[in-house]
């Protein structure tokens, strides 16, 4: 794979994160799959964080910036669909983190399984303190109606970042604009499309507790 083709496409959708994007973007700086491109979306901040965008972009040709008008998070995700080059797509909130070594585990785990989704565990980190957060004790091979019964009972998390995902799976399939559930209401329409998701037994992002944060202040 080269520059122009990328492994992995990662979204990143900001928006008034100054006080967090700088340790978001360090994170995925460091891992260690370099073969990837990150697509950070300005949804309008009125902070910093779209001249932050550019400092980094500026300094790793692998990160691009998309200024917009701010038109919520379900749309930044969207723009950055639309210009993604990667075989694989994945999702970073910009006021999270994420391990070193969370793409080449996920990439490596989809493609050992030939699965079309990948889902690994995570922390939630409240006051400082990364909490697991982890729903079985080893890998699973799943089906499609498997994952959506374990989706709707709360064994495996609906939050869209913490996997990685075919890019094919997105060809009909966007995230509803003015939705307040998006991850939700996306995630089963990309589950019904694959044929396999695999799930690796380690918490590898960090979701950060922060009631002032992306999802709070991004138009629904």
């Amino acid at each position: 794979m080269t520059a122009d083709k990328p492994i992995i496409s990662i979204i990143v959708p900001v928006y008034k994160v100054e006080a967090h994007i700088e340790k978001c973007l360090s994170s995925i700086k460091e891992q260690t799959l370099a073969n990837f491109e990150v697509i950070l979306v300005d949804d309008g901040s009125p902070d910093n964080c779209g001249k932050i965008c550019d400092e980094v972009a500026a300094t790793d040709t692998r990160f691009r910036v998309i200024h917009q008008e701010n038109g919520g998070l379900s749309n930044a995700r969207n723009s950055g669909l639309a210009i993604s080059k990667g075989q694989y797509i994945g999702f970073v909130d910009s006021d999270d983190y994420i391990a070193p070594d969370m793409y080449e585990k996920l990439y490596k785990e989809i493609a050992r399984t030939e699965a079309d989704i990948v889902i690994c565990d995570h922390f939630r980190v409240e006051q400082g303190k990364p909490l697991p957060r982890t729903s079985f004790e080893k890998n699973k091979a799943l089906t499609p109606q498997e994952t959506i019964k374990l989706l709707a009972e709360d064994e495996l998390t609906s939050y869209i970042w913490c996997k990685l995902y075919k890019k094919e799976l997105f060809e009909e399939v966007k995230f509803t604009e003015g939705y307040n559930f998006e991850d939700l209401a996306i995630l089963h329409e990309l589950v019904h499309r694959a044929t396999k998701i695999a799930y690796l037994h380690e918490p590898l992002y960090y979701y950060f507790i922060n009631p002032k944060g992306l999802i709070a202040n991004l138009t629904t």
